[in-house]
């Protein structure tokens, strides 16, 4: 058997047994630190950070507000006294729509 009949039949055992053949390349530390993807500190390509939670928007009494009356309702129901006295002195106009809320 010539050399490289050899080295294909070990190739073509490696394969079998799930080893890759040829393995992939890996970036060395210079090559990771000029593309900007190495972390100095820990000498590891840092991992994707996690995104920052969603926190609910709470809704300003105080504010103009432009809208739909029906939209602000179910707002204004569980809302405090001094909440609904802030939102009456920003929309005066609303007033007489919430006269079944006072």
């Amino acid at each position: 058997m010539t050399p490289l009949e050899m080295h294909a039949t070990q190739l073509m055992k490696d394969v079998k047994q799930g080893v890759r053949p040829f393995p992939r390349k890996q970036k060395t530390t210079e090559e990771a630190s000029s593309s900007g993807i190495l972390d100095p500190t820990t000498g590891r390509i840092p991992t994707r950070p996690m995104p920052l939670p969603r926190r609910k928007v709470e809704f300003d009494f105080s504010a103009k507000f432009s809208g739909s009356f029906l939209a602000v309702r179910p707002i204004l129901e569980k809302a405090s006294m001094e909440q609904l006295r802030a939102f009456e002195r920003a929309n005066p106009i609303l007033k007489k729509m919430c006269t079944p809320l006072w």
